[in-house]
């Protein structure tokens, strides 16, 4: 539920996070998750997210996977 929410807040495609949640690594940057980092490729692809705000949009993202 808390994935779905963030991701409406966020608005991108809820099924696509949860997605991402699924091969998120605690402790692990998109750099050492090639699998996750394709998946925020896709998404931010999908959703239009800009160059500078594709930066933010990782950083919120792994912030929040980091938090639950």
């Amino acid at each position: 539920m808390k994935i779905r929410r963030w991701a409406a807040n966020q608005d991108v495609n809820g099924n696509r996070i949860v997605e991402a949640f699924d091969l998120f690594l605690p402790g692990h940057s998109l750099i050492d998750n090639p699998k996750l980092a394709d998946i925020v490729h896709e998404i931010k692809e999908e959703e239009n997210i800009g160059f500078f705000g594709a930066s933010d949009f990782e950083e919120a993202l792994m912030a929040f996977f980091n938090s639950l």
